[in-house]
């Protein structure tokens, strides 16, 4: 049979370990809650990477030829593509991607913020396993995304 406290203080105690156990378990499906939650989060910008790689090489371009793409489309000669620079390449290469997904490809490219990328953040960001084979050792792998 079930065994049962008899005194207050043994249902007092009783009492406190189903709660403390309750919030132990809690803990782990909390951690478990908040990985799902950022792989959700990021769904989104995987799959559209995922997505701009992929018409990319079916247009027929490799890694190897970004640098001098960057290069022709960068109208200011400042080293890296804004915004409009970057849409005007996109669409010339017939990367068909809406215009809002091209935004958001350029905001995750654009990890540091500075409202322009050049030509190695988008192959660390798109062709990662590429990025050491055309820079060798003088631009950063920090944020590599996987390939």
């Amino acid at each position: 049979g079930d065994v049962v406290p008899e005194s207050a203080w043994g249902s007092l105690v009783t009492a406190a370990l189903i709660v403390v156990s309750a919030l132990y378990m809690a803990i782990p499906v909390g951690i478990v809650g908040k990985a799902f939650s950022d792989v959700w989060d990021d769904r989104n910008k995987l799959l559209m990477i995922h997505r701009a790689r992929t018409r990319f090489l079916e247009r027929g371009y490799k890694a190897q030829d970004i640098p001098a793409m960057f290069c022709r489309f960068d109208q200011d000669s400042s080293g890296e593509l804004d915004l409009p620079e970057f849409i005007a390449m996109m669409h010339k290469m017939q990367v068909t991607l809406g215009t809002d997904r091209l935004v958001e490809l350029f905001l995750s490219l654009d990890s540091d913020g500075s409202g322009g990328i050049d030509d190695a953040e988008f192959v660390r960001t798109l062709f990662p396993s590429a990025h050491a084979r055309i820079y060798g050792s003088r631009h950063g792998t920090e944020g590599t995304t996987g390939e």
